[in-house]
C-alpha cells in the first residue's frame, strides 16, 4: 500500500498536474461562506469551479449590486488576492436577478470568468464545458451548441461540464435534470469523465453513470453544493459512493494517467477520496 500511495503521490507532482477546487450554492455571506472560502484559501485553491447560486436569495440587480460586495468579494476576498479565478455556472436563484448584471460584472472583475451563459474553457490539461442550466430548459440552440462542441474536449487528457442542476443526486432536490437524460446522459457518457453540480446543499460522489449497452461510455456525477449551508443527504443511489452533509467543496487534482478526487470540509478536514482513470486510458 505504501508503494502504491507513493506512485500516486509522484503522479501528482509533475508540471502537467492541474488542480482544480468545486464550490457551489455559496452566496450567502454568512459565517459557513466564510469558513469554506478560508478553506479553499488554505487548501492553495486558485482555478474554481462554481456550481451555481452564487448570489442568494434573488440574484443581483446590476454590476454595482452592494451584494456582490458582502456576499462574494469579502468572503472569497484571501482567495481574490491570492490571484484565484471563478470559472461560474449560472444556478437558479441567480436567474432572480439579472443575467445581464452577472455577465457585466465579469467582464469587470478577472477573477469572476463568465463570458457568456454558457462556454468552453481550458484549465491546464482540462477542458471544461460549463452548460447553463439556471432555468432548468437548455433551449434549442444551447443543445445545439452542445452537441457540437463537445467533441471539442478531446484535446485535453480530462474533459469536465459543469452546471447547476444534477444528472444524479442522493440529496434533497434529486434528480432534477431527468428530463435531460435522453439528451445529455448519452453525450456526457461519451464526450465527459466528470459531470460537476450543485443545487443540493450537500457533497456527494454519486459514481458512474453509464450509457445503456455502452459498456465503456460512462462519466462520473460530483456534487458540490455545501458553500454555505447544508441539508440532510442520504447515499441512497445504487451507484452512490459517498455523500455528506457538512459544508466544504471538493479538490481534483490531475495528471495525465490519473485523477485524485478529494472532499473537503470546512476545516480543512478529508472526508473522502478517490481516483479515477481518464476516458483516454479506457
Amino acid at each position: 500500500m505504501k508503494v502504491l500511495a507513493l506512485l500516486v503521490s509522484l503522479l501528482f507532482h509533475t508540471a502537467e498536474a492541474a488542480e482544480i477546487c468545486v464550490v457551489g450554492d455559496m452566496g450567502k455571506g454568512n459565517e459557513g461562506q466564510y469558513l469554506v472560502g478560508e478553506a479553499m484559501f488554505k487548501e492553495g485553491c486558485k482555478n474554481i469551479i462554481a456550481t451555481g447560486d452564487i448570489i442568494y436569495e434573488d440574484g443581483v440587480s446590476s454590476p454595482d449590486d452592494p451584494q456582490w460586495k458582502t456576499k462574494f468579494e469579502a468572503p472569497y476576498k484571501s482567495l481574490i488576492e491570492s490571484g484565484a479565478v471563478f470559472y461560474i455556472a449560472l444556478g437558479n436563484h441567480d436567474y432572480r436577478g439579472s443575467i445581464l448584471a452577472q455577465l457585466e460584472y465579469a467582464a469587470s472583475n478577472n477573477f469572476y470568468f463568465l463570458p457568456n451563459r454558457y462556454y468552453l474553457t481550458q484549465i491546464e490539461d482540462v477542458c471544461l464545458m460549463t452548460i447553463d442550466t439556471g432555468q432548468i430548459l437548455l433551449g434549442s440552440s444551447q443543445k445545439k451548441w452542445i452537441k457540437k462542441n463537445l467533441k471539442k474536449l478531446s484535446k485535453c487528457s480530462w474533459r469536465f461540464v459543469s452546471g447547476h442542476h444534477a444528472v444524479r443526486s442522493s440529496g434533497k432536490h434529486g434528480d432534477t435534470l431527468h428530463v435531460f437524460k435522453s439528451f445529455l446522459k448519452p453525450l456526457l457518457a461519451k464526450h465527459t469523465d466528470l459531470y460537476l453540480s450543485g443545487h443540493d446543499h450537500n457533497l456527494a460522489d454519486e459514481g458512474f453513470i453509464k450509457q445503456k449497452n455502452k459498456k465503456k461510455r460512462k462519466f462520473r456525477q460530483i456534487v458540490s453544493g455545501a458553500g454555505a449551508s447544508v441539508k440532510k443527504v442520504k447515499c441512497r443511489k445504487k451507484k452512490c459512493q459517498f455523500a455528506i452533509s457538512s459544508l466544504g467543496f471538493v479538490k481534483l487534482t490531475t495528471s495525465p494517467e490519473l485523477m485524485k478526487i478529494e472532499f473537503i470540509n470546512e476545516k480543512n478536514e478529508l472526508l473522502y477520496e478517490a481516483t479515477q482513470e481518464p476516458k483516454s486510458l479506457l
